[in-house]
């Protein structure tokens, strides 16, 4: 009974987790740009089929216990998602500078036209 309910709440905060990080991630990504998305797809399953049997590897070792092995294997991807977290955090401060400058270009270049299709004084209003 005890092994039963230690690998059901295993089972259970490991798709906890993996449900917290799937909008995050999915919203990071998508803020890095429509165009990236393949690409970071596919890094993202690549890296997934090299964890995975470096992971087993990893339990499979004679000399190293169960227990340490997972300790051993949270903290890597704990240090990993923290990474990844920072790599995000200043890739998407790139982007959002890029895209307030262009948004700024638009905005500036859309009032300009503006100004010159129809004549509005300097309040904003019909003349």
């Amino acid at each position: 009974m005890s092994a039963l309910l230690h690998s059901s709440s295993c089972f259970f905060f490991i798709l906890s987790a993996y449900f917290v990080v799937l909008p995050l991630r999915d919203e990071g990504a998508i803020s890095l740009g429509l165009s990236n998305l393949p690409g970071l797809f596919v890094g993202s399953f690549v890296l997934t089929l090299i964890a995975a049997p470096v992971s087993t590897l990893i339990f499979s070792l004679p000399d190293l216990s169960k227990v340490r092995a997972l300790f051993f294997i949270h903290r890597v991807f704990s240090v990993l998602l923290v990474l990844f977290f920072i790599l995000w955090h200043t890739s998407s401060m790139n982007t959002s500078e890029y895209h307030s400058k262009n948004s700024l270009g638009l905005s500036t270049e859309l009032k300009v036209s503006i100004d010159q299709d129809s004549p509005i004084d300097s309040r904003g209003c019909p003349a």
